[in-house]
């Protein structure tokens, strides 16, 4: 099945991780190009450094099934996907107690990988600036685009991990805020302690420890983290 499904959809470029033929080298070099090239053009860059805490094991499983009718999947594979997923009980070997399972992909499954792809493959595009009618985007200025020469690189994730960039402060406040209505429509929670805010390119000179406070980005109070000024 999992040959068959990688046929017949298609994971977004800017997920490189559980697919042929790209990985963490390909992610390294696209992280390193777009540094040089905003140090270059004298342009800042800020990046957030997301993580996901147990996305693999919170995977809302009937947001799953509509997600994958979303991405194509045929209903013959999405019925037999529901017969594994839902209603189903797991019981601890050597135990007498079943216990329902209510989230998460299964793990040691071979599908799983790319049932997880499926289920936040629409993340990209949630973050892009050429999704300027995001909900709770109303009376905010328009996302401006981060790009590697001409293509449009404003995250990349490797499967529960996610980098995401911008050219300004209030740009990067926009995709996190963005980031937290996702997370809340897909059950998914950011791991705030390993989560990182750093600033990558700044057309200015270094700052001075003392000389500016750190910028706080926040959201509603969920999440809190500073970009470290001298980074």
């Amino acid at each position: 099945m999992d040959v068959r499904l990688r046929k017949e959809t298609k994971i977004g470029e800017r997920q490189l991780g559980f697919r042929r033929g790209v990985g963490t080298r390909e992610a390294f070099a696209s992280l390193s190009s777009l540094i040089l090239q905003s140090k270059h053009k004298r342009k800042p860059l800020i990046a957030a450094f997301v993580d996901f805490s147990k996305a693999f094991d919170t995977v809302l499983r009937e947001k799953m099934l509509q997600r994958l009718k979303d991405e194509g999947v045929s209903q013959a594979d999405i019925h037999m996907i529901h017969s594994m997923y839902c209603n189903v009980t797991a019981r601890v070997d050597g135990g007498d107690k079943c216990l329902s399972e209510g989230a998460g992909v299964k793990q040691g499954d071979p599908l799983s990988p790319l049932l997880f792809l499926l289920f936040i493959n629409n993340l990209h595009k949630a973050l892009s600036s050429e999704n300027q009618q995001q909900s709770g985007n109303e009376g905010r200025s328009a996302l401006k685009p981060v790009k590697l020469s001409s293509t449009l690189i404003e995250s990349i994730g490797y499967a529960d991990d996610l980098v995401l960039f911008a050219h300004s402060a209030a740009d990067l406040q926009e995709r996190l805020q963005r980031l937290e209505v996702y997370c809340n429509e897909h059950g998914l929670t950011v791991n705030l302690k390993k989560t990182k805010i750093l600033r990558l390119s700044s057309p200015d000179p270094l700052i001075e420890p003392d000389s500016e406070s750190p910028l706080l980005f926040s959201m509603e109070g969920r999440l809190s983290m500073l970009i470290d000024t001298n980074t």
